[in-house]
């Protein structure tokens, strides 16, 4: 149980419990085996046979006061039916004692453990805990593979629908581009007649003077140059 994966979410105890749900099934339910443990968990086997040792010394004490009494006393008669009474009982739990430890010492070497060295009270609590990690597991498993099949379902609802999207994105991103180049190349375009002989000139000179303009203004230096030269031209026609 304490074995995990790197993301700590699944256990050995899950891979087991997932084994037995997937070629095991009806190894699922073997807790209905096990219907006392949770009470023999609470009960320690030493202190049962100690008690049945206990009683035996009893009983043994009962039969000496009813022989010494046996003449003497007028009730001797009612200590004799209850000894003969409880002799029978005590020989059964006696012989379920018994047949208990033998019982539990088999269990345990099944388990690979020692009688001597492993106690009822532990031994069975650890099976309380199993089984009841067992049953979490496989809840678990089960719930982890609800949530897969519906999250398989929710993207195989519509598979068209995240490549439509995914394409409308696509085509706003190429839209934009397409925009920013334009106004991009509107900026660095000069119109037709402002451009002459030196025009090259003016626009490097006017750079190192006015570094930073806005995109829809021109120079004044330019547009000077400008109207100064269509005046020229229009007196050159004049003369002519």
């Amino acid at each position: 149980m304490d074995t995990k994966s790197t993301d700590k979410r699944v256990s050995l105890l899950h891979y087991i419990v997932a084994t037995i749900r997937q070629n095991f099934p009806e190894l699922l339910n073997f807790d209905a085996e096990l219907l006392y443990i949770d009470k023999a968990a609470q009960v320690s086997l030493e202190n049962v046979s100690a008690d049945v040792c206990e009683l035996e010394r009893g009983m043994e004490a009962a039969r000496r006061e009813a022989e010494s009494r046996a003449h003497s006393h007028a009730h001797a008669h009612v200590l004799r039916d209850f000894i003969a009474n409880a002799s029978d009982k005590l020989r059964r739990l006696r012989a379920e004692t018994k047949h208990a430890q033998d019982s539990f010492a088999m269990c345990v070497e099944y388990f690979g453990e020692a009688p001597r060295s492993c106690d009822a009270n532990a031994f069975f609590s650890l099976l309380v805990r199993f089984t009841r990690a067992f049953k979490q597991a496989d809840a678990e498993n089960e719930q982890r593979r609800r949530l897969e099949l519906a999250a398989q379902q929710a993207d195989n609802v519509d598979p068209n629908k995240a490549k439509v999207v995914q394409k409308k994105q696509q085509e706003a991103v190429i839209n934009e581009l397409k925009t920013k180049s334009q106004s991009v190349g509107e900026k660095k375009l000069l119109h037709q007649d402002e451009v002459y002989n030196g025009a090259l000139e003016d626009i490097l000179h006017g750079l190192r003077s006015e570094p930073y303009r806005r995109a829809d203004a021109v120079r004044r230096s330019h547009r000077r140059r400008i109207n100064s030269h269509r005046l020229s031209k229009g007196l050159e026609e004049l003369d002519v």
